[in-house]
């Protein structure tokens, strides 16, 4: 006997495990919510057959409802309900939020910018005044907050530097927010952050994972390179994968920009831009 074997793609193969894990939880569900309807129909009908009955000793009644007519009505009004509950979009609520207030000591004039401009070996007469143009349109005011690595004369920012700004940031934030709302951490099943110009690897959801400890099969998601947009973007996915997740699910969107790493020090306006 000859016997032939077909041999899928890795990427084939992966997605039919995929499929096969979403049937068996989906036909597992299901069967469950038979069998509660079903339970709840027969409990039901007992107590509406147990009251007829009583009614009928106390008041004779010319007819009477036969049970078996009961029951198909009882079942499909509970069976309608369950699927109406399950299938409907869930609601996602936005519990609490906190923001970062920087130190007065992060505080960076446009004095010290344009004193530190003239100080650079870098930069050109013309690249400072295309400089202190576009500060003086872009509505910069004396109340602007910077990280601490860009008060050096040369800033340089590598990655331990701007994993330190990332964590100056991000740990206070969350900190308040998690005594805000009193959320135990293991109710966390959802993590999202976006920063668009700094995107270690680890990234900076595995940072908050280690830091604070939170679930093993937690999941992350992490966005770069989308600007503001990711804000929003990030929200949105948060609210859908919410959907799929257990009953009383949170997820804990982070969004930052580190702008260290971006420092340009050179003559090239579209980049000073």
């Amino acid at each position: 006997m000859h016997t032939t074997h077909t041999t899928l793609p890795n990427n084939m193969s992966s997605h039919l495990k995929h499929l096969r894990l979403l049937y068996h939880r989906a036909a597992n569900t299901l069967i469950l919510r038979i069998d509660i309807a079903t339970t709840l129909a027969g409990a039901v009908l007992t107590k509406i057959t147990q009251g007829a009955v009583s009614a009928h000793q106390i008041v004779p009644q010319s007819s009477a409802i036969c049970p078996i007519h009961l029951f198909p009505v009882v079942v499909l009004f509970i069976v309608t309900a369950t699927f109406y509950l399950a299938l409907r979009p869930r609601t996602v609520h936005l519990i609490d939020y906190a923001c970062f207030v920087a130190s007065s000591k992060f505080r960076y004039p446009k004095a010290t910018l344009h004193e530190h401009a003239h100080l650079s070996p870098l930069l050109d007469d013309s690249t400072i005044n295309f400089i202190a143009t576009i500060l003086e349109r872009s509505g910069m005011s004396d109340q602007t907050y910077v990280p601490p690595i860009l008060f050096y004369i040369e800033p340089y920012c590598g990655l331990d530097e701007a994993r330190a700004d990332a964590e100056l940031v991000v740990f206070p934030v969350i900190d308040e927010l998690f005594a805000k709302t009193c959320i135990h951490r293991d109710a966390i099943r959802v993590l999202i952050t976006n920063c668009s110009g700094f995107c270690p690897v680890p990234s900076n959801a595995d940072m908050i994972v280690n830091r604070y400890k939170l679930r093993g099969d937690i999941r992350l998601m992490n966005l770069s390179g989308m600007a503001c947009t990711a804000s929003v973007t990030a929200v949105g996915i948060a609210s859908n994968m919410l959907q799929v997740m257990p009953w009383g699910s949170y997820a804990l969107v982070v969004s930052t920009e580190i702008i260290g790493p971006l420092y340009y020090a050179g003559n090239m306006r579209s980049m000073q831009l």
